[in-house]
């Protein structure tokens, strides 16, 4: 140690009756063996039961939605499906359902665990539910009407083929119909619609409207809100291939990352705020910034919030954002923030890619699919290279790059029709990559900046 690395003699002493009283547990032959065979059948369970699997780690990370939210992302990369809340399949907590997992009833805040269960008994009890009525006349006396607005919102209803929209337009008449039937069944007062048979009564006495469904956007904004996280997709979908050729580090990583380390990091604007330092005076701003599966704090000193407003870029909740960073944490203990050296709108972010990789079968593809191909780039300029990856009958790969001088522009619009004429994962990007250099050197620049500052301060 002291030779080779010039660590004080004393130090690598002390570091060296710490791995002397580790061995002694650490590598315990009987220990390992038992580690072994349990990660033996943990990878039996995940490659062959990959659904029952994941279900049962989500409900093993119930209590922390950090994790919960990167097990999903997981279950989507794995190709699984995490569908939303059901009155008809779901059980309190995550649960298989057809070879999906299924979120629970009691996952759904304002709704709780003692709802769902009285929910699932009478399911279990009587069947499945038939329609919204059914659903009310039976389960009705359980919830409230905010309780009903909130399975609604969560997507709890879908299996009875009405809109979100549709029923939370209906579900309060329909609560109070159901109450009044309930108490006049109970005293033998039926209606003439009880002697008809249960198919043709139907919901006779609520007209249900022909209105639209809520937007994607505010279906997702209800599911994060109700559930802690987004189930039917996430508002970052479609720039997530961009944002995985942008970014140099995914934000999960981000507590791994040495103090000062450039960070280039894509997400969505999750929350922003402008405040005023108490010392100096200078504004400066708080950014939660979110990919699809975790979130960080980032810092944004008046530098960069000059180099914003001169490039008219506003920071709005649900905005995607690329920012070119430097990690900052004063000790290991401390969860890592961000400080911001640039930051762009997707927009401009598109600029630094460089090229993009569109993978075609050359024995499925046909002269109709490449006319389609050339309709979408047709009226396209811009900056990134286009090159085909054409597979043939032998597996080899040909590239053929367009003979296109000066590239094209990518837009999530581009790539939604790819994707609709393609299918999913049929191109890839490359971009310029990340001064990490130019990062750190700025990062410097700020804390001599910051400590010229404070020694101009008078001593308190």
């Amino acid at each position: 140690c002291k030779e080779t690395n010039n660590i004080d003699e004393k130090l690598a002493d002390q570091i060296w009756e710490k791995i002397k009283l580790f061995a002694g547990y650490g590598f315990n032959k009987s220990h390992s063996a038992a580690y072994g065979f349990v990660c033996y059948q943990t990878a039996y369970l995940k490659a062959h039961y990959p659904v029952e699997f994941m279900a049962a780690i989500l409900n093993g990370e119930i209590e922390s939605a950090d994790r919960i939210a990167f097990m999903i992302n997981t279950c989507r990369e794995m190709g699984l499906k995490v569908l939303p809340p059901d009155i008809n399949s779901s059980l309190i907590q995550f649960g298989v359902d057809q070879g999906s997992i299924r979120f629970g009833l009691g996952a759904i805040k304002g709704v709780g665990e003692v709802a769902a269960a009285k929910i699932i008994e009478s399911r279990t009890r009587d069947g499945k539910f038939k329609s919204f009525q059914d659903f009310c006349e039976r389960c009705g006396g359980a919830l409230n009407s905010r309780m009903m607005e909130y399975l609604t919102r969560a997507g709890a209803f879908d299996s009875l083929k009405l809109r979100r929209s549709q029923i939370l337009a209906i579900a309060e008449p329909m609560l109070k119909f159901s109450a009044t039937r309930a108490a006049d069944l109970a005293k033998g007062q039926g209606s003439l619609f009880d002697m008809l048979d249960e198919a043709d009564s139907g919901d006779t006495n609520i007209q249900i409207p022909d209105i639209p469904e809520f937007s994607m956007e505010e279906i997702l904004a209800n599911e994060k809100q109700l559930l802690g996280f987004y189930v039917t997709g996430h508002p970052f979908d479609r720039w997530a291939p961009v944002g995985k050729a942008l970014t140099s580090s995914p934000i999960r990583n981000i507590d791994h990352l040495e103090n000062n380390t450039g960070v280039r990091l894509v997400g969505m604007v999750s929350s922003y705020t402008q405040k005023f330092s108490k010392s100096s005076g200078k504004p400066f701003g708080i950014l939660t910034l979110e990919d699809l599966d975790s979130t960080v704090e980032c810092m944004i000193y008046d530098r960069t919030l000059s180099s914003m407003a001169k490039a008219g870029i506003t920071l709005e909740p649900g905005m995607p954002v690329m920012i070119e960073s430097v990690v900052s944490k004063r000790d290991e203990t401390e969860r890592a923030r961000v400080v911001v050296d640039k930051i762009f709108s997707m927009d401009q972010a598109m600029g630094q890619l460089t090229e993009m990789f569109i993978h075609l079968n050359a024995e499925t593809g046909s002269r109709k699919q490449l006319e389609a191909l050339q309709k979408i780039f047709a009226h396209s300029h811009g900056n990134t290279k286009l090159v085909f990856c054409v597979v043939d009958e032998h597996d080899s790969v040909i590239f053929v790059e367009t003979s296109s001088r000066n590239g094209f522009e990518i837009h999530p619009e581009m790539l939604e029709k790819l994707d609709a004429l393609l299918g999913p994962g049929h191109y890839r990007f490359k971009a310029d990559p990340f001064d990490t250099e130019r990062a750190k050197n700025a990062a410097q620049w700020r804390a001599n900046r910051a400590a010229e500052a404070a020694a101009r301060q008078p001593a308190q």
